[in-house]
């Protein structure tokens, strides 16, 4: 396997750590919203769930053979304070929520750039998974932040 082509999966999966953590973070302020007597849309922290879900199995393709591109180190976790009394949750969580949005897109731009780096059609198959699992990732994302924040605002 090229350098370059390591080098641009190792971002790919940098990008993807990223995109978990704000993802869940979007999640669980959405989550603990009802704690202060405000009923959130149960649809919201479904689709983040959703776009956890695809994004770990993204990290898991690319921790697996042939690729096997593992994490270098332990990441630090970035300090991810959540004020019980901030008028703002909703804005907070959204904003969380474009974050691994936007790093969900970085992602899949590198990952287009390794699909043309590799000459492998095992690697192909493999970063072409990863680009599927990415997509379905942003999708969620995106579905999530156009939901309506609160219960009350969703139509039966």
């Amino acid at each position: 396997m090229s350098t370059n082509l390591v080098a641009t999966v190792r971002i790919v999966l940098a990008l993807t750590v990223q995109a978990i953590r704000f993802a869940n973070s979007a999640k669980l302020i959405i989550q603990q919203l009802e704690g202060f007597g405000l009923p959130p849309n149960p649809i919201k922290p479904v689709l983040y769930q959703d776009a956890i879900d695809n994004l770990s199995d993204a990290f898991n393709t690319i921790d697996a053979p042939p690729l096997n591109i593992q994490w270098p180190t332990d990441p630090i976790l970035p300090p991810n304070p959540i004020y019980p009394n901030d008028p703002i949750r909703i804005k907070l969580s959204d904003n969380r929520a474009l974050l691994a949005l936007d790093k969900t897109n970085d992602a899949i731009r590198y990952i287009y750039t390794a699909i043309l780096l590799s000459a492998d059609p095992d690697i192909t198959e493999q970063l072409l998974l990863i680009r599927f699992q990415v997509k379905a990732a942003r999708l969620a994302l995106e579905d999530g932040i156009d939901a309506p924040p609160f219960a009350r605002d969703v139509k039966s």
